[in-house]
């Protein structure tokens, strides 16, 4: 009997809070923003605040001249509308008993004095840390390609190979509307256009996987209105060599069901050239200098397709499918001089690479929203990738030297995860789970091509299964909001391949508890608007081919291979950031790595005249960091200014205990809007010498310029952009480890190209697809 009392007493209350839920009603605010003219506003902001304290309720950007808030509860709201051009406005709205239709709502326009000449450079704000860049209305969207309109952003840096990385915290995990994107060929397809915001989190919380140790959040503009929109466009490449770009994207909405096509197609070359030498650092007259000279043709055809469909107010569902076709031809010559303590020789190195690689994959979501404070969300993706290379590596001519390689590789991967977000007791809070496995088959074989004699031969069967489960809890009290959460993930690797006919069986298996923190308060005062403090622990497991250990040969003197003992790396990372007042963001950060993994050159164990380049793990590092963004702007200019500052101290065998001193970083990007439609831009890049990790960087500076316009009122874009107008982009770095000082000096043609590009909108197209995929971190280990 006390035990069904005491199940009556749990019982009670979850009812009452079911009855509760039940019952609860909601009600809507919205209406319609215009000019004086009567003509709805292409785009606009809409916040809601409290009359009582003035906080913000809830707020937005909104397309078509049309706004709506929903969920919202009986009280007393002010309304505050604002746009380009358009002096604010502010429209009492209370709710008592039934949802709210404000009507048309009109904007007076600034009335300007003289000319106008007002500069666009995107704004900036900081909440909870994170760093928020609106797009909208600003030079960004007319950067290019949402690729484009990320670079364009403070704290983000461009590699050679056009990759991103956010400074300080390697590749980003990129969400597009709160989906993960799984290739950067959906980041060239979507157009810097369809973006309204971009939000840069350099601390994640447990929500996301392990090994994410940046996010960049992108959110697109939403289609609010039944329309049938394309967009076509054009870019060409001046540099060395010359490539182009062209694409199209079509997006439609037709009552609950929105579709979106993008496919983008790119042809082009560059030549590359680089200065390598290796030098014994006991002996400096026991080293080897290359001259290497690289042709490098590609081309690829990019395609995603989405299909969204509202099943009714509480139930979406969604499939999309994205593929890559890619394929490329590399020439590469090097003229490699060996000199030694009495000895002097050369070698002429030719080699011929043909590359093709796909990429296929197709991914389910289903979002349910069980009431206004509840959501369940489902993803599942499969993909399928194929790499197929075949190398021709000639030495001094001579047949007998000649090293046929042939590579075809297999990737399949299976994601899943479900995720479940509620409020409980004013604390929101998320819970998730994720599942995902990578399959990794193929063969590998180098040969003696006049003799036909297989020297190297590998088969490949590697197995990655990784699960996970999380929570995350945040709450808001006064001034302070706290999140707390933590993550578990158990991961096991199986390798059971053949290498040269003998067999290979390990298996890796281990699990670990990834806790985060936060804690974010609303200071207000004259000098520290906000002051925000967070926590995590991450993992960054190796790349998949970094443990293979087959050898792929340069020449008879220089291979690369895998390390099959590499460890993961384990990170505690700690940021602390300030919001100034005027768009000033300052921030610090300190992580301490474990299993750093390096690329180095160590010496060949059998041969000490033959080198390699392999992973080998970095006990441990110590890394500070700190960066600061700042906006100024008057009338008709302004400028974005960033700085930053990293210092290393490393404590591992094989690298010397040396100080590393301070490497400085700053940015300016000054823009001006010159008559009415013509925007010129800029961009000045510095960083100073110093160490990133064991690599030593020499300083690098670089100007880039361009200038764009609107026509046939701006459905068409025109724009010319010159990156590195003098040519002083110039890579050069150098890296100790063991006995071995490699230096190298890389003059990339994608540094230096002039792109003209073109671009025409139909109906003023505004994609809103949701783009998605739970295998991003997956597939970026590959």
């Amino acid at each position: 009997m006390k035990n069904r009392f005491r199940n009556r007493k749990v019982l009670l209350p979850i009812l009452l809070l079911v009855s509760n839920t039940i019952y609860a009603q909601t009600f809507e605010i919205k209406g319609t923003v215009c000019n004086d003219e009567g003509n709805k506003l292409e785009y606009f902001h809409a916040v809601l605040l409290s009359t009582k304290d003035s906080s913000l309720v809830k707020g937005g950007a909104f397309i078509d001249g049309l706004f709506s808030f929903e969920h919202l509860q009986p009280f007393n709201y002010l309304l505050k509308v604002t746009s380009l051009g358009y002096e604010p406005l502010f429209v009492s709205a209370s709710i008592e008993k039934a949802s709210v239709d404000l009507g048309v709502i009109k904007l007076r326009q600034t009335q300007l004095k003289g000319i106008e000449v007002v500069a666009k450079r995107a704004s900036f704000k900081v909440e909870k840390g994170k760093l928020t860049v609106f797009v909208k209305g600003t030079s960004i969207e007319n950067a290019g390609s949402l690729k484009d309109a990320i670079k364009e952003c403070p704290q983000i840096i461009v590699d050679q190979s056009n990759n991103i990385s956010v400074l300080g915290k390697g590749t980003p995990v990129i969400f597009i509307n709160g989906k993960e994107v799984k290739s950067s060929s959906v980041l060239e397809a979507l157009q810097s256009s369809s973006i309204k915001k971009i939000e840069i989190d350099r601390n994640p919380s447990s929500n996301y996987d392990a090994s994410v140790t940046s996010v960049i959040r992108v959110e697109t503009i939403k289609l609010t209105q039944e329309v049938l929109n394309v967009s076509v466009y054009d870019r060409y490449s001046v540099g060395r060599k010359n490539g182009y770009a062209t694409g199209f994207e079509v997006n439609s909405k037709a009552g609950r069901l929105t579709n979106y096509l993008a496919y983008n197609f790119s042809d082009g070359k560059t030549l590359d050239f680089k200065e390598i030498t290796t030098t014994n650092k006991y002996y400096l007259n026991d080293f080897t200098k290359s001259v290497d000279t690289t042709l490098y043709a590609t081309n690829s055809h990019k395609i995603f397709f989405g299909n969204d469909i509202q099943i009714n107010r509480r139930v979406n569902l969604g499939i999309q499918y994205s593929g890559l076709f890619f394929r490329s031809n590399t020439d590469r010559t090097v003229l490699k001089s060996v000199i030694q303590e009495t000895s002097y020789s050369t070698l002429n190195n030719s080699n011929n690479s043909k590359d093709i690689d796909q990429l296929n994959s197709i991914g389910l979501n289903s979002q349910i929203e069980i009431d206004s404070t509840s959501s369940l969300r489902f993803d599942f993706d499969v993909a399928q990738k194929q790499n197929k290379t075949n190398d021709l590596i000639n030495t001094n001519g001579d047949p007998l030297l000649e090293i046929t390689t042939y590579d075809k590789l297999y990737h399949r991967i299976y994601t899943g995860q479900a995720i479940y977000s509620t409020v409980l007791k004013g604390i929101t809070t998320t819970f998730g789970t994720k599942y995902s496995i990578i399959h990794k088959t193929g063969e590998t074989k180098s040969t003696l091509t006049q003799a036909n004699v297989a020297f190297s031969e590998t088969n490949l069967n590697l197995n990655d299964k990784i699960a996970a489960a999380y929570f995350n809890l945040s709450k808001s009290i006064s001034k302070f909001t706290f999140e707390l959460g933590t993550r578990y993930e158990y991961s096991q690797t199986t390798n059971q391949s053949l290498l040269n006919n003998q067999s290979v069986n390990d298996q890796l298996a281990m699990g670990n508890f990834f806790p985060s923190l936060m804690v974010d308060y609303a200071y207000d005062s004259t000098f520290i608007q906000k002051f925000n403090l967070s926590y995590s622990r991450r993992i960054t497991r190796p790349n998949i081919s970094y443990l293979s250990n087959y050898k792929n040969y340069f020449d008879s003197l220089e291979y690369s291979t895998g390390n099959p003992f590499l460890k993961s790396t384990f990170t505690h990372s700690f940021n602390l950031s300030f919001s100034l007042p005027k768009d000033v963001l300052l921030s610090f950060d300190y992580s301490r790595i474990k299993n750093e993994i390096e690329l180095v050159t160590l010496r060949d164990e059998t041969d000490s005249n033959i080198v390699k380049h392999s992973f080998v793990n970095i006990k441990n590092i110590d890394a500070l960091s700190t960066y600061a963004n700042y906006k100024l702007a008057k009338n008709g200019w302004s400028v974005l200014f960033a700085f930053g500052a990293d210092k290393y101290f490393i404590h591992s065998n094989g690298v010397d205990n040396i100080n590393r001193g301070i490497v400085w970083y700053c940015s300016l990007k000054p823009e001006i809007k010159i008559a009415k439609r013509i925007i010129v831009n800029a961009e000045f890049s510095y960083t100073s010498k110093g160490y990133s990790g064991i690599t030593y960087n020499k300083p690098i500076y670089f100007f880039t310029t361009g200038v764009s316009t609107n026509l046939f009122k701006k459905r068409m874009l025109l724009q010319i952009t010159w990156q590195d107008l003098f040519i002083t982009r110039i890579q050069r770095y150098e890296s100790l480890y063991g006995d071995l000082k490699f230096s190298e000096r890389s003059d990339y043609d994608a540094f230096h190209k002039i792109r003209f590009s073109i671009k025409y909108n139909f109906n003023n197209f505004t994609p809103r697809f949701n783009k998605k995929a739970s295998n991003v971190d997956e597939l970026n280990r590959l």
